[in-house]
């Protein structure tokens, strides 16, 4: 099973470049990263390799962070295949807290989503365990 690691962070110049700073000195690889700012905190959401390490390192740095499972998924690079792994998990009742991914050029996009139940989704879009 996949994870993912919430920071919450300042929202002030040179926050982001701290964290992503502890993480290159342990020399921990972010694999993906989605980064949301409000007034004065904002979060990044962090897939990284090893997770456990990131996790440690980032909070003996003084960062508040949430680890948690995720689904990740790779699609077919055709028009629709988003929207109908979004309408299987519909169906299935499974709430999707947060998405994001990338498709790059003619890979197959990656998604990773944040749901509120992520067995029942691997078991709803027929993914093994």
């Amino acid at each position: 099973m996949a994870s993912q690691l919430t920071v919450f962070i300042e929202n002030r110049p040179g926050a982001l470049a701290e964290m992503t700073g502890v993480l290159a000195e342990e020399e921990i690889n972010i694999e993906s990263i989605m980064v949301e700012g409000e007034h004065d905190f904002g979060f990044a959401r962090i897939r990284a390799h090893p997770i456990r390490d990131a996790e440690r390192a980032l909070k003996d740095a003084g960062f508040q962070v949430r680890k948690g499972d995720v689904l990740t998924l790779a699609l077919p690079n055709k028009p629709g295949a988003l929207h109908h792994t979004l309408e299987t998990l519909a169906e299935a009742d499974i709430n999707i807290e947060n998405l994001y991914g990338t498709a790059d050029g003619g890979e197959e996009p990656e998604l990773v989503i944040l749901v509120d139940d992520v067995q029942r989704a691997r078991d709803a879009l027929g993914l093994d365990a």
